[in-house]
């Protein structure tokens, strides 16, 4: 049943979440055409999450009320950082057992299981394997959670002891230095394995969309004390949509040129602080249950979706009538599409049903004197 959320609960942050979600699906694509046709930058949208993050970080670091503790960051770190992967970790566990499914089902046994780079994946396991270790994914997605991991390790002590310094002065300074130097060095911010003498990219994209983010709380909570008539409310609604579109359009193509990836970026930002602010004339309709429920179905589509692309791909490399067929027949391409993005949300759907069953009843038992 859909109903009205807390006045507090932003759910425009989730919708726009579940659309940069499908842009990545899409993006990733690639891997069953064997060339990015569609999306072909979507992978940018991975920002858009570490904003997000880094917004509810400094969001939770705001209302802790006790004196900062020198003594206890470590512990503190490391409870957050528990905190979140709780957050994630059966979507995660049922896209990985999936996943290595599919990919016994489609590659076999032997090359899958049996070869020697499976030992690699306890990196993966770990959530390590944005830290630059050997490592081979089960499913490439995954870079994101430990880059984000790793990342909240660097900046969650900071913002624990000077805040108002962190998300004003040095979050942004350093958002701004990292991006400069990735799209300087590069020309674009993709390739999250790249190593930069001692740190991956994941993991300074992380850092740097984190810091972002941050600032973007600092900048909401300023927002929000100001009072807006409903010309203006209505003016920022209009920037909000303008500026996903934009992103949007711009990301369907391949290897953004420098200029434009800095855009697409500070996009993702302003509809972060409109969004979060909640001084948009269309905030009020993002306030149902639905659009948290979109939130959460972000995060396991995301984590599912590339098991559907791998055995898309298996089934199509496995017949070379088919194989042929895609090939010289542009015009399908889209449909296959279609059905990937259905099958992926319907995976995702799955995956926190299943998920969320196994939480309450641990919840349920852990509550219920009498069964534990």
């Amino acid at each position: 049943m859909i109903k009205r959320m807390p006045a507090f609960y932003c759910g425009e942050i989730d919708f726009w979440k579940f659309l940069c979600c499908i842009v990545i699906v899409i993006h990733h694509s690639f891997q069953i055409f064997g060339e990015r046709v569609y999306m072909g930058s979507g992978s940018i949208c991975v920002e858009f999450f570490f904003m997000v993050t880094g917004y509810l970080t400094a969001m939770s670091v705001a209302k802790k009320n006790e004196k900062f503790d020198s003594s206890k960051i470590g512990t503190q770190t490391v409870e957050f950082l528990l905190h979140k992967i709780k957050g994630f970790i059966y979507c995660y566990i049922f896209a990985v057992l999936f996943c290595l499914a599919v990919r016994i089902l489609t590659e076999g046994v032997t090359k899958t299981i049996l070869s020697e780079k499976f030992a690699l994946t306890i990196v993966d396991l770990l959530f390590l394997n944005s830290s630059g270790l050997p490592h081979w994914y089960i499913f490439s997605a995954s870079w994101y959670l430990s880059a984000m991991l790793i990342g909240l390790a660097v900046i969650y002590p900071i913002m624990r002891k000077n805040r108002d310094l962190f998300v004003n002065i040095i979050a942004p300074l350093t958002a701004i230095v990292l991006y400069s130097v990735m799209i300087k060095k590069d020309g674009y911010i993709g390739g999250p394995d790249n190593w930069y003498y001692i740190v991956t990219k994941g993991v300074l994209r992380s850092i740097a969309g984190l810091c972002l983010g941050s600032t973007a709380y600092a900048l909401c909570e300023k927002m929000k004390k100001r009072t807006y008539s409903p010309v203006v409310s209505v003016l920022f609604s209009l920037i909000n949509i303008t500026a996903m579109a934009y992103a949007f359009i711009v990301l369907n193509k391949d290897n953004l040129d420098q200029s434009i990836t800095p855009a697409v970026i500070f996009m993702f930002f302003i509809c972060l602080c409109i969004s979060a602010s909640k001084v948009s004339a269309l905030s009020p309709v993002f306030g149902y249950s639905f659009f948290s429920y979109l939130g959460k179905l972000s995060m396991s589509i995301y984590l599912c979706h590339q098991s559907i692309a791998y055995l898309a791909s298996g089934i199509i490399k496995s017949s070379n009538y088919l194989k042929a067929v895609v090939d010289s027949t542009p015009s399908l391409r889209p449909v296959i599409l279609l059905f990937y993005i259905l099958a992926s949300v319907l995976l995702g759907v799955i995956c926190l049903g299943v998920c969320s069953r196994i939480q309450n009843r641990i919840k349920n038992k852990k509550n219920d004197p009498v069964k534990a």
